[in-house]
């Protein structure tokens, strides 16, 4: 602790009591430093942070309660994420005004500053002046509590669920066997959704929770797919709000569109194929490669960068695309 400031030397002790109960003599030797010294940083850390002391035969144990922790080493990049991650949950996400967890997600937060020291608190003050989001949540998911509530004890239980469930296209009531695997919200239209296995289709599929009119946990037992990460099922199944089976798909981009491509990376399997530039340096053609979730959401995309963007493959997609076209004309 020789080279550091003592408010250094004084948080790292604390982080290290938080991890674990220590003896002087585990504290000397971690910090390299003779146990008088132990001691006069336990007094000066006991002035702001809980500090229990027992005897534990001719040892002396230390230890700092979490729920007490007073002092913070967070940097300013660190503020700003701790704020705009609170800022953009509870302005868009599952704790949105109207989400079951709207409340709950606000006195959390509050409970966060209030356990932080003053100074801190003030720099989330003014970081709250500066920093926000533009994320509007899109539904009202007060009245889905019940379905939330069960939808989660199922999960975690790992029990299948019975529900009623009342589709875009059909708005027929289907009862559906399902395996809830993760409740997530869908940055497309913020929706909140479940995804799982739906043994009616055999495979993994997202349900929209508002669209669950009943729902029951059954006593059946469900095995967790080994291995599987919503976040990554998503990259690989689901592009532009719409999940189907993966395509490998080429575009071909022209003029300032190409330069944006050139910018902007739409899936992380993106990849540059091509490049032309004019004798200014100036990109006037790039084409990409992605491997994404293909059917209407692919084709969404494509059709908002028309006239420039041309698909290159596959074929079945370029026709696709010039069938929607010659539709729209009609």
């Amino acid at each position: 602790m020789s080279q550091k400031t003592l408010g250094d030397r004084l948080t790292e002790l604390e982080y290290y009591l938080i991890a674990n109960s220590r003896t002087q003599k585990e504290i000397a030797e971690h910090f390299g430093v003779d146990r008088k010294t132990v001691r006069r940083a336990i007094d000066r850390l006991g002035q702001y942070a809980s500090v229990t002391a027992a005897k534990d035969g001719r040892n002396t144990v230390y230890s700092v309660l979490k729920k007490n922790l007073a002092s913070s080493d967070f940097t300013p990049i660190e503020l700003a994420a701790l704020v705009l991650s609170g800022e953009t949950i509870a302005a868009g996400g599952s704790l949105a005004f109207g989400s079951p967890f709207a409340e709950a997600g606000k006195s959390l937060i509050e409970k966060v500053r209030r356990g932080l020291p003053v100074r801190i608190k003030r720099n989330l003050d003014e970081l709250s002046n500066v920093l926000g989001t533009a994320a509007v949540p899109n539904k009202n998911y007060s009245q889905f509590g019940g379905v939330i509530e069960e939808l989660t004890t199922a999960a975690v239980e790992r029990r299948t669920v019975s529900m009623f469930y009342a589709g875009l296209s059909s708005r027929k009531r289907e009862e559906r066997l399902f395996d809830p695997y993760n409740i997530y919200l869908d940055p497309d239209g913020a929706t909140l959704k479940t995804i799982g296995y739906d043994h009616n289709n055999s495979r993994i599929s997202p349900f929209s929770l508002d669209r669950i009119r009943r729902i029951n946990i059954t006593r059946e037992k469900f095995v967790r797919p080994r291995g599987f990460v919503l976040s990554r099922f998503l990259e690989e199944n689901c592009f532009n709000g719409i999940h189907n089976p993966p395509v490998t798909v080429r575009l071909r981009a022209f003029g300032t569109t190409a330069s944006i491509f050139r910018e902007r990376t739409f899936h992380p399997s993106q990849k540059t194929i091509a490049l032309k530039k004019s004798k200014n340096s100036d990109i006037e053609e790039i084409e990409i490669e992605m491997t994404v979730a293909g059917g209407r959401g692919l084709e969404r995309f494509i059709l908002s960068w028309l006239p420039d963007v041309k698909v290159t493959a596959p074929d079945s997609l370029r026709l696709e695309i010039e069938g929607i076209i010659a539709a729209a004309r009609c």
